[in-house]
């Protein structure tokens, strides 16, 4: 599965993917460590 969230900046993903109380959730909840890949906007089509 992949899943697209948009973040204000890299260092605000940053902050919440290297958050212990994060990664003790996921771990609690049985949830497998995600894989992350952060992909900057290049532009956008016109609306």
């Amino acid at each position: 599965m992949v899943v697209l969230f948009e973040w204000e900046s890299k260092e605000v993903f940053e902050g919440f993917s290297n958050d212990p109380q994060v990664k003790e959730t996921m771990q609690s909840s049985g949830t497998l460590p995600p894989e992350f890949t952060f992909l900057e906007k290049i532009g956008e089509f016109p609306a």
